[in-house]
């Protein structure tokens, strides 16, 4: 499945380092997890959208989570909510790692230091569908003219805005020439079937702060675009998460960027 072969390609990247990495520090918070990893270039916090609409009513696997990078794999495989969420974290602690602390963004000629609506605006092609309610995106792609534009959103507590369940995935991906991916999709493993129900041709798009993997292996698995999030102040991030807080408030601690596959033409 499309979490584990990020996973896989990542760990093989890591193995092929000559660093050693120490988990010091994790929370499940009520909107956000976190993984804070350190290595011999420094320390990097990885992010992940917490799937309460699945963590409710379900007993946890485990009595203690056994997180370490040698266990990775099967925690992302788990169908326990609690350590999945924990590994994909983890996952975007070592793809920061790459990225920030070993300088490997350089790598890429298609970085943008910008909103990703602003990008959007430039190669979005309607029908769109967003899958995650996410507001701003979705007003601000209004805002610019954007007119067919379905939202799909798995938590019925988020439906707000004329936003579908995401029970209508397989009937409006087929028409959809972009689409805008939550990176929580990474988490709940609905990645899969969103890649399989929509047109091999349409623009897709993996956004916020849980699609912050390393880019290239989001590439490599059908993903033409990553907006990710760097988190800049990392000890607010992770006492605005301890807090309960979500995304709104601890934006301002990080920087937004935009990674565009070398094939993908933008003005």
């Amino acid at each position: 499945m499309f979490v584990e072969r990020i996973a896989r390609h990542i760990l093989e990247i890591v193995s092929g380092l000559n660093d050693r990495f120490e988990i010091i520090d994790f929370c499940i918070g009520l909107k956000y997890t976190y993984v804070l990893l350190k290595g011999f270039r420094g320390i990097s916090l990885g992010l992940a959208f917490t799937p309460i609409e699945d963590i409710q009513g379900t007993k946890p696997i485990h009595d203690t989570m056994n997180l370490s990078i040698e266990n990775v794999e099967s925690m992302i495989t788990s169908i326990d909510p609690l350590e999945k969420v924990l590994g994909v974290a983890l996952i975007n602690a070592l793809s920061g790692y790459l990225l920030w602390n070993l300088e490997e963004y350089r790598k890429y000629r298609k970085v943008f230091e910008e909103n990703i609506v602003d990008i959007l605006t430039r190669i979005a092609i309607e029908p769109i569908v967003v899958i995650g309610n996410m507001g701003p995106i979705v007003r601000r792609l209004r805002e610019h003219g954007f007119k067919d534009i379905i939202v799909l959103e798995r938590n019925p507590c988020m439906r707000y805005g004329y936003a579908l369940s995401d029970t209508a995935m397989m009937r409006v991906l087929p028409r959809a020439k972009t689409l805008i991916i939550t990176g929580a999709t990474l988490v709940n493993d609905t990645i899969d079937l969103i890649l399989r129900f929509s047109d091999s041709n349409a623009l897709k798009v993996l956004v916020g702060p849980t699609a912050s993997i390393y880019p290239q292996t989001a590439f490599d698995n059908g993903i033409h675009v990553v907006a990710l999030t760097r988190v800049i102040d990392i000890d607010k991030v992770i006492e605005l998460i301890k807090l309960g807080r979500g995304r709104q408030e601890f934006s301002p601690f990080c920087r937004d960027y935009v990674f565009i596959r070398d094939d993908l033409f933008i003005k």
